[in-house]
């Protein structure tokens, strides 16, 4: 049926709903990579730096080969995936056991199969706007609000910039800020791990995202960003949830907020002394330490 599903030994299994659009969802991630400019230095150098800030990649600078980001996809398989993603309301009523879902898991998924195929440029903003009509926010979680900002921006709806309106102005009742950070912190109840993978980082990377294509400029963005760099450990995050929607997040940042190549010099001073200078020129992760004078 176009889904897929966890490793199992049993002949009764099923196609997983999220496991089936997250799928979907990389899939996109790939197609999206996939129409980089071939052999752009900038845009290699860019993956690269984003991988070694996290220590995702232990290879050397510049040695991450165009392959590993650009990955032949199977046509027939795209196509059965995106068909069970359009019909994920459907696929999730035929499974046996989810009548034991919460009604907020179930249109989070729904939000999320809107996000991921507004993903694969398909105009959803209509059914993002019809959904949103039919569940409200209490049937919504925050991510889930984020998936559907996404979605509405994926096309045009004549009350398409109203909805993305209220659903912001209500996310931003709901974010807790300190001066340089901000974060959110939402529950889908006891089926949040079970159904949805759910982690509180996870939230913020998928709202992070949805802000820089409703409002890039907001200090939201610069905040939410800061907030997920403060709980990365040793280079990653809690999960390989947050890591994929992390990654996501901060390389849209990057390319949006930090998109002009840096090219100047940076002069040090302690008090009256001069300490020293250093140019800056290219995307470099690179330290040193000024040496005493």
């Amino acid at each position: 049926n176009g889904g897929f599903g966890y490793w199992t030994n049993r002949n009764d299994s099923y196609a997983d709903p999220y496991m089936s659009v997250h799928v979907a969802h990389c899939l996109a991630v790939v197609m999206d990579k996939k129409q980089l400019e071939v052999g752009s230095s900038k845009t290699l150098h860019s993956i690269d730096s984003l991988m070694r800030s996290t220590k995702l990649n232990e290879k050397e600078p510049g040695s991450l080969p165009l392959k590993a980001m650009v990955l032949d996809v199977n046509g027939n398989m795209l196509s059965n995936a995106l068909k069970y993603v359009k019909n994920i309301e459907s696929e999730i009523d035929q499974l046996p056991y989810s009548k034991y879902w919460s009604e907020k898991a179930r249109y989070s998924l729904m939000s999320y199969a809107l996000y991921v195929r507004a993903k694969h440029h398909r105009n959803v903003a209509e059914e993002a706007s019809k959904l949103f009509k039919r569940s409200g926010f209490d049937k919504l979680s925050l991510e889930a609000l984020g998936w559907l900002l996404v979605a509405l921006s994926s096309g045009e709806n004549s009350n398409k910039r109203q909805t993305i309106e209220i659903i912001y102005k209500h996310l931003k009742g709901k974010v807790s800020e300190t001066g340089e950070t901000a974060n959110f912190i939402t529950s889908y109840g006891d089926d949040g791990q079970l159904v949805m993978l759910h982690s509180n980082q996870r939230t913020d990377a998928i709202l992070l995202e949805s802000f820089l294509y409703i409002d890039p400029k907001s200090t939201l963005c610069t905040k939410l960003c800061k907030g997920l760099q403060a709980h990365k450990v040793k280079g990653a995050w809690k999960s390989t949830q947050e890591n994929c929607f992390v990654l996501i997040a901060l390389d849209k940042y990057f390319h949006m907020k930090e998109k002009d190549t840096p090219k100047f010099v940076a002069n040090f001073w302690l008090d009256n002394d001069y300490c020293g200078q250093h140019e800056y020129k290219g995307d470099i992760l690179n330290s040193s330490n000024a040496k005493d004078r």
